[in-house]
This record gives structure tokens, sequence and C-alpha cells, in this order.
């Protein structure tokens, strides 16, 4: 991508990162006013969680330097894909999913490295369980209905009135 286009210092330093993927430069490219930038990516939208939180990050990003692309991000329901028009009504759901899951993976990474005799251990435990991700389960079902967890029982998500 020709980067010369008056592109701020901000995102060009992004667009180069390793924090990047195909949904989240596709954002860029919609939000920016670089016509360079919006033919740089195919349309393309977050299939799981790892998709949304690189989203969210250049949203939050974007918003430290000034910009309301999260503001904005009713602008992808219509004219950007099946996926983008599935996941934008729903979208802040999904980003709190997507937090609710980085905060359940942090915790889970501490009790996974105490011992069950309450000592730091060097390896994790194999006993302790990773919960399921929400925001994966959001991501795949508002855009496919594909459920992955249909046939857990008890279903991890649905007991709690997250369905469709």
């Amino acid at each position: 991508m020709d980067t010369s286009e008056k592109l701020p210092e901000w995102l060009v330093k992004w667009w180069h990162s390793s924090d990047t993927g195909m949904s989240s430069k596709y954002i860029a490219g919609v939000f920016s006013d670089i016509p360079a930038m919006r033919q740089t990516t195919e349309v393309a939208a977050p299939r799981d969680t790892s998709d949304v939180g690189r989203c969210v990050r250049l949203l939050d990003l974007a918003t430290a330097n000034g910009c309301d692309w999260r503001g904005r991000i009713g602008d992808l329901a219509t004219g950007h894909g099946d996926r983008w028009a599935a996941l934008v009504p729903r979208w802040s759901e999904v980003e709190a999913a997507y937090h609710e899951d980085v905060a359940a993976q942090n915790a889970h990474k501490q009790v996974c490295l105490i011992g069950k005799n309450g000592r730091k251990r060097r390896t994790p435990r194999n006993d302790v369980h990773f919960p399921p991700s929400r925001c994966w389960w959001l991501v795949a079902t508002l855009a496919s209905d594909y459920d992955p967890y249909k046939h857990s029982d008890p279903h991890p998500f649905r007991q709690t009135g997250l369905s469709k």
C-alpha cells in the first residue's frame, strides 16, 4: 500500500504492526479518507475472538487518536457483506463478550499457575479447564447460524439468555 497519501502516523504504524488482520484492515480502509487504503482489502468481517480483538484494539487506537470509528461501526451494516450486517446490530455485545473473554483468559492463566497446594507453578495445571469463548460463540452464531456448542449439555451460553 502506498502510505504517502496523508495517512496519519498512528495509522501507518498500526498498519505495519503485527496486530492487524483482514477484518481490522477492512475497518481501517472503510473509515479512513484515503482512497488507496479503501482499495487494499476485500470485504472481511471478524470470524473469531482474535479477529474481534484486533478490531476492538484498532477502534480503541482510533479513539485515542481523535477518530470516532466506533461511533461509525453502524455504517458497516449496509453494503459491506452479510457477516457485517449480522454483527453490527450487536457489535456492543460482541465487544463486551470479547472483554469478558479476555478477563476470563487472564484469570484462567492465574489459576493454572497456582498449584493445588497454593504455590506458584512453572507449568500450567491440566485439571483446570478453560471456559468457552462467548465472543467466539456470538460471532459464529450471528454470522452463520452455526452454534459450535449446540451439542453441549448444558449449553454454556443459552442458559444465561445469550442466544439469538
